[in-house]
């Protein structure tokens, strides 16, 4: 059996997007983070062990929904 842990970290950038379809801008992000969108749940089918380390405020997209956790 051949086992490997991969070990990553996903960036602001990794894990939301404009709605607009516009590049992601880091200062754009944070002063008007309503124009973007959350979506760290395309990745799920690839994660087995998730550690969550990040702050947050509701302010912000989530990073990741009950429902798609579950549909993962």
């Amino acid at each position: 059996m051949n086992k490997q842990i991969v070990i990553c970290q996903f960036s602001s950038a990794d894990i939301s997007r404009r709605m607009d379809g516009k590049p992601f801008e880091r200062s754009e992000y944070y002063s008007n983070p309503e124009h973007y969108e959350g979506y760290f749940e395309d990745y799920l089918n690839s994660v087995t062990w998730l550690v969550h380390n990040i702050y947050w405020e509701a302010r912000y997209p989530r990073v990741l929904t009950r429902k798609g956790l579950q549909d993962a």
